[in-house]
């Protein structure tokens, strides 16, 4: 009973210290409409402030905490005020994005500065504590949540006695009117942004950069939904008329009204203006460029591997892909199977779905523990790996698909928890899943093995892009974009969004299963890391954005290019450029910073025509 009243008190006391963090988090979601995913990263920079002064002048921890604030409200501040405050108003995607390339450089930079050792904070007192009837209570974790809870009634204080406390509190009341009345929004978002002064539970514990690197636990804006809404419909975006079962169209005037204009401004019709006509014009030659050049590149890469076959060589026929392409070239198009399947519930059915790689994870380890514990042939073990995904998807989707916006993503995180079970259920003392030890599958006796894995993987890839042809032309995804668009609206008109959104839901977990039960066997091992790697979710949204949600080809463009780019960025493509001052063990790392930094951009900066395009004529 002792030991037990110990670990609760313990964990209160761990606990407390995480309110301070909380806290921060909380304000910056409700008064900016942002889930953070960099808050966490900003912590671990003011646990290395702390371990830096700590280190160098021999400053006691707690005698940090102000210059851990200051540094952290400086760089908050800034972030918020130039980085953040220009994507204020956009959807939900591109905020968790931006958030999540901020979080890509942080911690890298950090791996960069600091290396991936391990650092301490030590003081004399650390481990010492006073007993209370056998119950120990430490200094230090009692201290830290003194100070925590201090810094939770300074925020409170601050927020309901101060003129900026009650700016924040309009802010989130109602925005706009806010802003009538003459509050500056970018100034009290920047002061929002403020961050914990990365004071840790307890001080002997060591920090480590890469401890948050894709872990952090975690818009939509005025006419959004779920950051797949689009609140006009575009010219030339191959609009068809909505299903006739579903009981409800659009009027002719509205069918090409240009994004942002109202019902007082001119809409073209099949007949409308010139200007209008010749840009539908334009996409559609767009269109059959797009086609022709991703036909050349399509049958260029199914075509290449041929040249490897022994008859081939014999043939004195060019080798045109070794073993080495094979493995760049399966990643890729595994990528497109995953980019694609989650457009089907992030692109058509417009919910942003962060945990789709627990999918991935669920269709591996059913491969694999077919295959390596009860013996199956793999082929046959293969297609249970879309059926229990599919059936997990459906489970949870149930209660989490009620959610919307901000908590549906943010819930969806959780759906990676599947990944620690994994690595912990034990049975009589013995890891059920390899436990961290991961888990090894006999290597598949197949001739050309690498280009058995890579068509197979095609073959995939090619399913997902029919099931995605099939679902934009059938009642089931006309219903899906009801949803998107206006699900109240859809719910009246007699769509049923509770089995639509699950069905959508399923079918993606389906095909990224499927995708994880190819990757099991092809890669022989799986363990926790190359199973549930979080870091997926985030790279499979990005390829679809980059190629057009919603649509057939889209995605599998988008997951080509970024591919190939991460491949480049990191020194695995046969062409690569040499960074200075970068060695080869710290390349991976500053692709890591690289790609961070192209995502921050591409959020920002790319103007708005040019996101427009690359939507528009996207297939």
């Amino acid at each position: 009973m002792a030991a037990f009243v110990q670990l609760v008190i313990l964990g209160l006391l761990a606990g407390g210290v995480y309110v301070a963090v909380g806290v921060g988090f909380g304000l910056v979601w409700g008064v900016l409409n942002i889930v953070n995913l960099a808050h966490g990263a900003l912590v671990i920079v003011g646990g290395y402030i702390t371990w830096q002064l700590f280190t160098a002048f021999g400053l006691d921890p707690f005698l940090t905490l102000p210059v851990d604030a200051v540094a952290l409200f400086v760089l908050g501040y800034a972030l918020q005020r130039g980085v953040i405050n220009r994507i204020i108003r956009a959807p939900l995607l591109f905020t968790f994005l931006l958030t999540f390339g901020l979080n890509l450089v942080i911690v890298n930079i950090l791996l960069l500065i600091f290396g991936s050792d391990f650092r301490s904070v030590t003081p004399t007192y650390s481990g010492q504590g006073f007993e209370i009837g056998g119950i120990v209570v430490p200094y230090v974790r009692l201290t830290s949540l003194g100070a925590a809870i201090l810094l939770s009634a300074g925020l409170a204080f601050l927020l309901s006695r101060t003129r900026i406390g009650l700016a924040i509190h309009a802010i989130a009341a109602d925005r706009d009117a806010a802003q009538l009345v003459g509050i500056d929004l970018r100034h009290a978002y920047a002061v929002t942004h403020r961050h914990d002064p990365g004071d840790h539970p307890d001080r002997r514990r060591a920090i480590h950069a890469a401890g948050v690197r894709g872990r952090d636990p975690g818009r939509a804006g005025p006419g959004q939904r779920n950051g797949g809404g689009r609140p006009g419909l575009w010219p030339g975006r191959g609009f068809r008329a909505v299903h006739p079962r579903l009981g409800f169209r659009v009027r002719q005037r509205d069918r090409f009204r240009s994004h942002g204009a109202g019902p007082g401004h001119a809409a073209a019709g099949s007949d409308g203006p010139a200007a209008v006509i010749a840009t539908a014009d334009s996409q559609r030659r767009w269109r059959r460029l797009f086609l022709i050049v991703g036909a050349i590149v399509a049958a260029y890469a199914l075509l290449a591997p041929l040249t490897s076959l022994d008859a081939a060589q014999s043939a004195n026929v060019p080798l045109l892909a070794d073993k080495f392409w094979f493995r760049i070239a399966t990643y890729v198009v595994m990528f497109v199977v995953m980019a694609t399947a989650w457009n089907i519930i992030g692109g058509i059915t417009g919910y942003a779905a962060f945990g789709n790689v627990a999918f991935f994870g669920i269709g591996a380890y059913t491969t694999g523990m077919l295959i390596a514990k009860a013996k199956w042939p793999f082929l046959v073990a293969l297609p249970l790996a879309p059926i229990l995904a599919a059936l997990f998807a459906a489970l949870v989707g149930l209660p989490l698909l009620r959610l919307r916006g901000h908590y549906f993503a943010v819930a969806s995180l959780g759906v990676g928890v599947v990944g620690e079970l994994v690595q912990n259920i034990d049975y009589n003392g013995q890891p059920v899943f390899g436990g961290a030890s991961g888990l090894f599958l006999p290597i598949y006796a197949v001739g050309h093995r690498g280009l058995f894995f890579f068509y197979l993987m095609c073959g995939a890839a090619a399913i997902a892009i029919a099931v995605t042809w099939w679902v934009l032309r059938s009642r089931f995804g006309y219903g899906l974009i009801a949803i998107r668009e206006n699900e109240e609206a859809a719910a009246v008109l007699g769509v049923n969004t509770t089995a639509y959104k699950v069905g959508a839901f399923a079918l993606a977990a389906a095909l990224t299963g499927l995708a994880g039960g190819i990757f099991s066997q092809w890669n022989v091992f799986i363990n926790q890391d190359n199973a549930f790697p979080i870091e997926y979710n985030v790279q499979m949204i990005l390829m679809a954005l980059l190629g057009g949600t919603g649509t057939v080809f889209g995605p599998a463009a988008g997951a080509v290019l970024l591919q190939l780019l991460i491949q480049f960025l990191g020194g695995s493509l046969p062409i690569s450029i040499d960074l200075p001052f970068v060695s080869t063990e710290a390349r991976p790392i500053v692709a890591q910073v690289i790609l961070g930094l192209l995502l921050v951009v591409v959020v920002i900066f790319v103007p708005s025509y040019l996101r427009r395009s690359l939507r528009d004529t996207s297939l």
